[in-house]
């Protein structure tokens, strides 16, 4: 069996991360549209949450979600 990467989060720990992270609380389910549909800027521009599939199961990154928030602002 395959170990999983420490930094490597499932979209129902990356939950409470973003909570922590802008005050809002947003479902699992929003984050993986997220990643799968993404999320117009403000400048019009679609953005993608990076993410990765294995196995089935939708993972993300602290830094893949960094990244989200802040091109979303521009």
């Amino acid at each position: 069996m395959q170990s999983m990467p420490i930094n490597r989060l499932k979209l129902s720990d990356a939950v409470g991360i973003l909570k922590n992270m802008t005050g809002v609380t947003r479902t699992r389910h929003t984050i993986y549209n997220w990643c799968i549909d993404g999320r117009l800027s403000y400048s019009g521009v679609r953005i993608y949450l990076g993410h990765e599939i294995v196995l089935g199961r939708c993972y993300t990154t602290k830094a893949d979600l960094r990244k989200f928030i802040e091109e979303l602002r521009i």
